[in-house]
């Protein structure tokens, strides 16, 4: 290994251990770097649903780890991966932050006052992918229902019309 490649791999392995460290509350275990590392090598081959055994001893796909540890800035490729482009939910409110099923912190949550609107702010925020999940079921619901009752067509089309442009704006980074 020439020594350019030996100082690129300290560098990526210094700034992987201190996004595990300090990007996410609580902190991510020393034990996830190596499989931080497996997931990104995996992804940067494509290779997004292989399995890997993480030190908790679960069994995750690459894109689940990449998805999980927010690793996607450690990704070569130019495309993101396959998928849903937020975490998948369940979210749920933790004191300040909003975390995945697995309680990985995904934001934070400035109280300003600590007071009921903070407190609703975060729930809104946690239930935002069962929010987008429920969108869109009411988009499939829509075309049946119009099939079903022809004379509200009009208004059932204008529903699904507004959850599909709300989804859309989700979907391009508008919101």
């Amino acid at each position: 290994m020439k020594t350019g490649e030996l100082r690129q791999r300290l560098a990526d392995d210094r700034a992987l251990r201190w996004h595990l460290q300090f990007n996410h509350y609580p902190p991510i275990d020393e034990a996830f770097v190596a499989t931080a590392k497996r997931a990104i090598e995996l992804g940067n081959a494509g290779q997004w649903d292989r399995e890997i055994e993480t030190p908790r001893g679960d069994v995750k796909t690459a894109r689940q780890i990449v998805e999980d540890l927010r690793l996607q800035e450690f990704i070569d490729d130019e495309e993101p991966p396959p998928g849903e482009p937020h975490t998948p939910g369940p979210w749920h409110v933790d004191r300040n932050q909003i975390c995945n099923a697995d309680g990985w912190a995904l934001a934070s949550v400035p109280y300003t006052t600590g007071g009921a609107q903070d407190r609703a702010n975060a729930r809104l925020m946690a239930a935002a992918p069962e929010l987008l999940d429920a969108l869109r079921v009411i988009v499939k619901r829509c075309g049946e229902l119009a099939a079903v009752v022809p004379e509200q067509a009009g208004l059932i089309d204008a529903m699904a019309s507004d959850a599909r442009a709300l989804i859309g704006k989700v979907a391009s980074g508008e919101v």
